[in-house]
């Protein structure tokens, strides 16, 4: 049997119709932006405290691989360094940004005072709410080499390169200036490496970042005015 040429136009038509129902959407990628900001403007991000109260606080919890001993690691602050080159970013929209030299103040293990040293590891932030730690330079922000340090009497804890999953952001304004909160709440299977004898936990996956939040501002490489920072989903 001979098909017309109408049939065939219908049919086609029809596996047209087929593959559009199954092909998904197309989704828009969240986003970094600083409205306004030329193709080639530079703008350069802080990593501040959110506020006085408890979500300003960055908590590390690990344990032992039979979770039988633990060890609470809490830090008052976390800052980025406001150095030119920190945070450094171009053009209007982009899906991640660095701080290079993210430094810890107040911390505490179980209690004690600890010392924190960042020894060559950054921050990176992406759009789509991962937080990579990742080595700066020539440096390798590995365990016993160049990581994050948290030295306290009876513990020291020590955090290398690792990618986490579940940073969240929000948008919130001050004196007419947007600019960013991160959240770092609940961030699981954190890789660290744990030693002393209140923590004798060696090299597991088991941390968490139970509470972490941050604020991110934006401030114009040329003049140093306040921009607006925003996160756009």
């Amino acid at each position: 049997m001979i098909r017309s040429p109408r049939a065939f136009v219908l049919s086609g038509l029809a596996v047209l119709a087929l593959v559009a129902l199954a092909a998904p959407a197309a989704q828009a990628e969240a986003t970094f932006t600083v409205p306004g900001a030329g193709a080639k403007t530079q703008t350069t991000l802080t990593l501040l405290p959110d506020g006085s109260g408890k979500t300003t606080h960055w908590v590390f919890d690990v344990a032992s691989a039979d979770k039988t001993k633990s060890a609470l690691l809490t830090c008052n602050e976390v800052l980025g360094n406001t150095a030119a080159t920190d945070g450094l970013v171009t053009g209007p929209a982009f899906a991640e940004f660095t701080i290079t030299t993210p430094a810890f103040s107040g911390c505490t293990i179980n209690g004690q005072p600890a010392k924190a040293e960042n020894k060559g590891c950054a921050f990176r932030y992406t759009s789509g709410g991962r937080l990579d730690i990742v080595k700066v330079g020539i440096h390798v922000c590995r365990h016993t080499a160049e990581p994050l340090v948290f030295t306290a009497a009876s513990c020291t804890i020590e955090i290398g390169e690792v990618e986490l999953i579940g940073v969240g952001y929000h948008t919130v304004e001050e004196a007419g200036i947007k600019m960013l909160t991160v959240e770092q709440n609940g961030i699981g299977e954190v890789t660290y490496e744990a030693r002393g004898a209140a923590c004798e936990f060696g090299t597991t996956s088991n941390g968490t970042i139970t509470t972490g939040n941050q604020i991110v501002t934006g401030e114009s490489t040329i003049g140093g005015a306040m921009v607006n920072f925003l996160w756009e989903p």
